[in-house]
């Protein structure tokens, strides 16, 4: 396969793009499922407007075959197909020579073309960039933009580089560590400050709010969570966190603090995985760099206020473990096997959604090792061998976990709750929106489908790991999308095409031929991309310290002067068990006042009925309870209160005091 390597790759591609359209048209005229069923499902467990529920199965099942389909089409053309085509390159050689240059260009197009359709929300993922450039005044930014674009091919792939990547190679730890802490100053000061949203605006701090509310009520009332069948929507990671906030009083400032941090450890897994895989230092010190200005402008773009669901909370430990698995698959140390078991086992307990996707990663890693094309049925034992230990190495941990909890807050945690709001979101669709047919995704699956025939085309090699493990983050990913199919979720994970880019070129620069079309052409479709990213860097600082206009909502403190704070300790005391309920700023009301949550599940992550009902029985069947409720949730309390039972209410504050059993 060597003479016509890159004639084959691209053939390759094309197949299994191919057998991916075939399967895209076929599943929904075979497949007919009963969506009123479902519907009808969600219903009784969710206390929420159905109308909120748009389930795609269809959907799911279409791209989950596509994606397990890729290894048949893609053994399929590496067995039967390739033979004839090197048979026929090999009759045509001039044919064979120019073949590259029309493939090439098709899967470009491919890949670009979908941009130019504008999104449901959104332009384009460069949108925010186009802002910036409006903003900043075209004239350098482009200028740096041309600069970056030509320059990095050229020190990329010449000759004349030798001091250049001296310079690089000793220095690119330092250069990552002066940039990470750059971006984490701006991001620190810019988008996190000290102050928080008005709970007057489109949203608030609702997402900061969710995470928040979870951590407070474990650190106040060491209420654990994941008992008495309360559901839990991002994980168990305020168990994790709740050491850290032992040694250090818990406020708002102090949990921004400790994840800000925790942005800088998943920018440094990331480094070292990149480095790690990525033999080029340059090339790996510029997707570090891509990876954390487009995660500071993808945080800019989707957030009213502090967001860190994505980052760090669902990369910090697939980054981590992409980093073990180079580092086992280096040194095939076996302890090293238990070591990824076991942070595999806690990245599920963290955040169950990215800890599941890094066990696929892992499994795949597993399949791409042991598999041998000559020897299938001792490829199979050895891949489920491994996969039975990595299995029994989560129960051990599991089983470990839920005794910790056990000995110091006795109680016995649920593991069905940890999985409830998977379900809910993925099941049943819970403002699921509708899969465009022609979108961006389509180059990002593309070039999943590129790097899969990079897999393939050196299987028998074995050498390429970077590749096979970051190809397969993007495949589980990509899932993230479509269990959202929301275009401001799809940023989130669009800058694995980018990345993807990088990996291309790594693979083309040391195991494909050296002057390859598709190394040149990814090298300057990611050179050019990189260099909006790096470019930009000083253009978010210029536009967000001197506009101050930009952002939609009004900041204020959420201090002891604030009149919602205020309003509540008026009728309260510190440390008394009261229940707020404020979707937006529940988890920072009780912080700033200084009370005890009477309930262990927040009320933005309410989703079904029997923990709704739960609440509902607190309200009215505990005595002497009382109830501070924002005017925004009145909606939605108001069948079960009685007007009478309003006790107080003051147009200078958002809340309603409520007075139980006043009748």
């Amino acid at each position: 396969m060597k003479r016509f390597y890159e004639q084959n790759i691209l053939l390759m591609t094309f197949f299994l793009m191919v057998g991916a359209l075939t399967l895209y048209f076929t599943i929904p005229l075979f497949y007919k499922p009963n969506l009123k069923a479902l519907l009808e499902e969600a219903s009784k467990i969710s206390f929420l407007n159905i109308g909120n529920f748009k389930p795609e199965p269809v959907e799911k099942l279409t791209f989950i075959s596509i994606f397990f389909s890729m290894p048949i089409f893609g053994i399929i053309y590496f067995k039967y197909m390739r033979p004839f085509i090197d048979l026929f390159l090999e009759r045509h050689k001039k044919f064979a020579k120019f073949l590259s240059y029309p493939l090439i260009t098709l899967l470009v197009i491919v890949i670009i073309f979908p941009f130019f359709f504008k999104m449901k929300d959104i332009s384009s993922p460069y949108s925010e960039l186009y802002l910036f450039a409006e903003f900043y005044g075209s004239y350098l930014y482009y200028l740096s933009i041309i600069i970056l674009t030509f320059l990095f091919p050229c020190i990329l792939c010449t000759r004349e580089r030798e001091s250049f990547e001296r310079f690089i190679n000793k220095y690119h730890f330092i250069i990552f560590l002066i940039m990470m802490l750059i971006v984490l100053s701006i991001l620190y000061k810019e988008h996190y400050p000290t102050t928080l949203l008005t709970p007057g605006t489109k949203f608030g701090p609702l997402h900061f709010n969710a995470l928040f509310y979870s951590q407070y009520q474990l650190f106040k009332e060491h209420i654990p969570l994941g008992i008495n069948g309360v559901s839990n929507t991002y994980g168990f990671y305020p168990y994790f966190l709740e050491t850290i906030f032992t040694k250090m009083p818990l406020s708002v400032i102090s949990f921004k603090n400790v994840f800000v941090v925790l942005i800088g450890f998943t920018y440094l897994f990331a480094y070292l995985f990149f480095n790690k895989v990525i033999k080029n230092h340059l090339l790996s010190l510029s997707m570090i760099l891509v990876y954390m200005y487009y995660m500071s402008i993808y945080v800019y773009s989707i957030s009213y206020d502090m967001y860190f669901q994505y980052n760090p909370l669902r990369l910090i430990f697939p980054f981590f473990i992409m980093y073990l698995i180079s580092l086992y698959h280096n040194e095939k140390k076996h302890y090293l096997f238990f070591i990824i078991g076991i942070v595999i086992s806690l990245a599920i307990l963290w955040n169950p959604e990215s800890g599941i996707m890094s066990m696929l990663v892992w499994f795949t890693y597993l399949t791409w090792r042991w598999v041998e094309l000559k020897a299938i049925l001792m490829s199979t034992y050895k891949i489920l061998f491994d996969v039975a230990k990595t299995f029994l190495i989560i129960i051990m941990v599991f089983i470990a976990f839920k005794i910790t909890v056990f000995y110091i807050y006795a109680s016995w945690i649920n593991y069905e709750n940890l999985f409830e709001a998977i379900t809910m979101f993925s099941k049943y669709g819970y403002f699921l929106l509708p899969i465009p047919p022609i979108h961006p995704y389509i180059g990002y699956l593309a070039l999943v489908m590129l790097s899969f025939a990079l897999i393939l085309g050196n299987i028998q090699k074995k050498i390429d790991v970077g590749l096979v493990l970051f190809g397969s983050w993007s495949i589980a990913t990509f899932m993230y999308y479509q269990g959202r199919s929301h275009d401001y979720t799809f940023l989130s994970v669009f800058i694995n095409m980018v990345l993807l880019m990088a990996f291309v070129i790594n693979d083309f620069l040391f195991y494909g031929y050296k002057n390859s079309i598709i190394k040149k052409t990814f090298t300057i479709l990611y050179s050019l991309v990189a260099s909006f990213f790096i470019s930009s860097l000083i253009i978010f600082i210029t536009k967000y310290s001197f506009d101050p206009n930009y952002r939609i909502n009004t900041m204020k403190d959420i201090s002891p002067y604030d009149p919602d704070v205020a309003f509540i300790k008026k009728y309260s005391k510190p440390n008394e068990r009261v229940l707020i309920l404020d979707s937006h700023e529940q988890g920072l009301l009780y912080s700033a006042t200084g009370t005890i949550p009477v309930t262990s599940i927040g009320l933005v992550d309410m989703f079904l009925k029997k923990d709704f009902n739960h609440l509902i029985d607190i309200m009215k069947n505990t005595k002497n309870l009382k109830i501070f409720l924002s005017r925004y949730d009145l909606k939605v309390f108001k069948p079960y209160i009685n007007d009478s039972c309003i006790f107080k209410k003051d147009d200078k504050v958002s809340l309603y005091y409520i007075k139980v059993n006043c009748e």
